[in-house]
Parts: C-alpha cells; structure tokens; sequence
C-alpha cells in the first residue's frame, strides 16, 4: 500500500493553480464585481459627514437586495471553481466555459451544505448554551465544581468546532468529483473524515499555516499602500479615506486580497487531490 506524501499534495495542488490559471477566473469575477460595486454602495447608502444612523431603516430592501446578490454570486463562483478543479484531477484539463453550467449545479449543492453545515453548527452552539448555563448554576453553588466544569466545557467547545470544521472539510471534494445531492456529499465528507481522522487533522493544520502566511502578506501589504494614500493607517483615516475616495480604496483591497484569493482556490484543489490519492492508498 502506497503511502500518502504530503509533500506531493501540495507541490502538486500549487501546480494544478499555477499550469491551469483559468480556475481562479470564477473567484477572481466576483471580486471584481465586488471591487466595481464598493462607489456604488457607498452612493446607495449615502455614507458621508452628514450620515444619519437612524436613516438606515430606509436602506434595509437594498441591503437584502445586496446579501441576495452576493449570496448567489459567491455560491455559483465556487460551483464554477469546484467543477474546474474536479475535472482537472480527474481529466488533467478543464474548459474555463463548458464547465459553468455544470459549476450551477454544484454551486446549489454548495449553498445546500452550506445550509447544512450552519444547522449543525447553531445546535450544537445551543446545546452548549444550555451546558454553559447550567455549570453556571451548578457554580452558584460549589464554586470549585464549576470551575472545573468550564475548563472541561471549553476544551470540549474547542474539540467540537475542529470536529465540525473536519466532518465537512470534504465537502468541496466530494462536489467537485461527483454530482450527488447535498445529504449525500455531507455524509460521504464525514464518512471520509471518519475514516482519516489523524490525516485529517493533518490537512486543516497545513491549510491554516499557509492561510495565515497569505493573509499576513495580505494585510502588510494593504495597510503599507493605504499608508502611502492616506498617510495613517488608524482606524479612522481608513474609513475617511474609504468614503472620500472608494474607486481607489476599492483599488487597493481587491489587488491586496488577491494572494488570498489564490490560497482559497490552492485549498479547495489542495484537499481535492488529497481526497483521491488517500482513498487510493487504503485500497
């Protein structure tokens, strides 16, 4: 049985990006609306000097009207990647068009779990809610068990979220290789998680460190140019430079958030390959 080499995973998942950079195409399209649409909300909610807080009743169908767009938008831009990425590691080629009907699909299987996956998450808060309230209670009375009791219950918080973030971790494996149905891609996700705990664990930590690394970049290099335009980077000059000049801030976000962009897209492709080369290892 061949073992699995990490290693290889990522040289090979970074070479996926860098030999096909038409699977960043879809992320990087929803940015750039994004990057247009910044004047144009700005202008929509009249954010300036004489704002008035309490007029933002007035703004809330626009707002809806914004959260709907962006919802749809970021859903068919990661079907449209997953189909890309999918059928690169199976095919070793894709086409950046022929492959956005079928990324449609796989974008409303990518909302689904979504859905899916925000449901177990607020149960499981709730349950720990009560938990909490109830030690809470119990300290009241024996100061020395509740104590005790919160150490444990924030270990066991800690534990359940990295749980949860490995049981679905696969899930844009799963729609990226297949075309089953939410329910079963979140069952064959947890199954495969299941069954690779350790290695699992193994690819969270490895995403995070590079996630990290970018996004460091990311910010230094957004405030070092904001600092250039606006001459501080306090909370207050970004803001006021935000409002008086959002074609340019707009600028400065979008191309300083690129690297990310890039690692988001590295990690769906990344876990992908690794999806398929550890079911081929254990047979």
């Amino acid at each position: 049985m061949a073992k699995f080499q990490y290693s290889k995973a990522i040289s090979d998942s970074f070479k996926l990006i860098f030999s096909n950079l038409y699977v960043l195409v879809p992320q990087l399209l929803v940015s750039l609306i994004g990057f247009i649409s910044i004047p144009f909300y700005l202008r929509m909610f009249d954010f300036g000097e004489n704002f008035d807080i309490s007029s933002m009743g007035s703004f809330v169908p626009s707002i809806i009207l914004v959260a709907i767009s962006s919802i749809i938008l970021t859903n068919v831009s990661y079907g449209w990647t997953l189909a890309l990425i999918g059928k690169i590691v199976k095919k070793g080629k894709a086409d950046l068009f022929k492959e956005f009907k079928s990324g449609l699909r796989k974008g409303l299987v990518y909302f689904l779990t979504t859905l899916i996956a925000l449901s177990v998450f607020f149960v499981g808060a709730l349950v720990f809610m009560v938990l909490f309230i109830i030690i809470e209670m119990v300290s009241s009375f024996i100061p020395i068990l509740g104590v005790l009791l919160t150490i444990l219950s924030v270990i066991a918080v800690i534990a359940a979220i990295v749980a949860f973030i490995l049981a679905f971790m696969y899930l844009t494996s799963v729609i990226a290789l297949e075309n089953f149905g939410a329910v079963k891609s979140v069952k064959l996700s947890y199954i495969h998680f299941k069954s690779n705990k350790s290695h699992s664990l193994a690819l969270l930590l490895i995403i995070i460190l590079f996630s990290i690394i970018v996004s460091l970049i990311c910010l230094v290099v957004f405030y070092a140019i904001l600092f250039i335009f606006a001459g501080s980077v306090s909370d207050e000059a970004i803001l006021a430079y935000m409002i008086e000049n959002p074609v340019k801030y707009s600028f400065v976000s979008f191309f300083s958030n690129l690297p990310n962009i890039a690692v988001v897209v590295w990690s769906f492709a990344f876990v992908t390959i690794a999806y398929v080369r550890k079911k081929k290892t254990k047979k």
